[in-house]
């Protein structure tokens, strides 16, 4: 598959802006889910992948969803700090929280 093309610099808007927050949400979640059972075989690469999706999401996003991406910079930042998004731990609230994502 090829990789997504970024908007250009101009670009105000892009058809997926109306639903950016939803989706990275819907993401996190996926993501999150594949960390608490790291049991089963394909979890790891199934967070990965979601959390490159999200990536993927944020690189090509277009300038009106700049206050979304800046939030969830912020807390994406705050929740490493703390131990979470992606690092493995024991506590549940060592992560990003999908409610910190959307507000």
């Amino acid at each position: 598959m090829p990789p997504p093309v970024p908007c250009a610099p101009a670009d105000e808007t892009s058809p997926l802006s109306p639903y950016l927050k939803d989706l990275v949400q819907k993401l996190y979640e996926a993501a999150e889910g594949f960390r608490a059972h790291p049991a089963v075989e394909s979890s790891g690469k199934a967070q990965v992948a979601a959390y490159e999706a999200i990536n993927d999401l944020v690189r090509t996003s277009a300038h009106d969803t700049r206050e979304f991406v800046a939030t969830l910079l912020q807390v994406s930042l705050g929740a490493r700090g703390r131990g979470g998004v992606g690092n493995q731990g024991d506590h549940e609230d060592d992560g990003l929280s999908s409610r910190e994502l959307v507000s």
